[in-house]
């Protein structure tokens, strides 16, 4: 910024002015923000896999605290609500006394303020009638659109391919993958169950588009996160049997009775019956199997 002296010459405000034209269109940020976030006019927050708030494929935030950190990750989690101070207070500091718990809290606000404002971000974080909230226009969180597109897949009777594995992408790991937090592991439960259906969803379509690979890919993700979903080795078994690998189609139904045996339980009717017409009723006899 070109500082004007006064008298004000007309010459000297006229290139100041065009000046500063130019470095907007150019994408230049005022005076005081980081070179960084000069391109960048949201922060990005990842929920999902391991923690990550900062300009992306730049700057992150360097924590000084644990708190100032889990802080940062709750409000990200809320969407646009504004959350009640004394709410905050039960879910971070529970074993705390309240008067020490809001001394945190503020402790922990002032720092995530700071910096926040180090990496060129002044405020995110806002406050209104007595809650705490993240500006939403200048925050792109993850989980927020994981939840957007699930609503909208469920408002559309048949989503396709593209819809369901844009979903997906933003899920790149469980969530808060390497924190510990005891408010998350009810939103980790559900965001685990929620991405196991639609996978299984996915896999479903891709037997039916007759791409037999990615089905067989999918439906083993599905498997790894829930062993005992046995649709998962149905879908498997159908696949390897259009590709012409009844060998693998007897190792899967051997695997899902491994499984189930944990559990003192035989594969339903419905995954017997699937063997029986894929293996035939000959084979599946001199096997022993019935």
């Amino acid at each position: 910024m070109d500082y004007l002296l006064k008298p004000i010459e007309a010459d000297r405000l006229a290139k100041t002015v065009a000046r500063m034209q130019r470095d907007r269109l150019q994408g230049i940020a005022p005076e005081g923000m980081s070179s960084e976030a000069r391109v960048h006019s949201r922060l990005e927050i990842r929920l999902f896999g391991p923690f990550f708030a900062g300009i992306d494929g730049g700057l992150c935030m360097k924590w000084r605290t644990a708190k100032e950190k889990e802080l940062l990750a709750y409000l990200a989690n809320q969407e646009d609500k504004r959350v009640h101070r004394d709410l905050i207070i039960e879910c971070l500091w529970p074993d705390e006394s309240y008067q020490k718990a809001k001394v945190n809290l503020h402790t922990c606000i002032y720092l995530l303020r700071k910096n926040l404002k180090h990496i060129g971000f002044e405020g995110i974080v806002n406050y209104e009638n007595g809650g705490y909230y993240l500006d939403p226009e200048r925050v792109h969180v993850d989980v927020r659109e994981f939840r957007k597109r699930m609503k909208e897949l469920k408002r559309i009777h048949h989503p396709n391919l593209e819809n369901i594995r844009e979903m997906l992408s933003y899920r790149r790991g469980p969530f808060l993958q390497e924190d510990s937090y005891v408010w998350a592991d009810q939103e980790a439960e559900a965001f685990e169950n929620s991405t196991y259906e639609w996978k299984l969803v996915l896999a479903e379509m891709y037997l039916r588009e007759l791409d037999f690979n990615k089905a067989v890919n999918t439906a083993e993700d599905v498997i790894e996160s829930s062993p005992y979903d046995e649709e998962a080795y149905r879908i498997l078994m159908r696949s390897y049997a259009e590709l012409g690998k009844n060998n693998l189609v007897h190792a899967i139904y051997r695997r899902l009775e491994d499984e189930l045996e944990e559990l003192h339980v035989r594969p339903s009717k419905q995954s017997c019956s699937l063997y029986e017409e894929i293996c035939g009723r000959r084979e599946i006899e001199k096997r022993g199997l019935i």
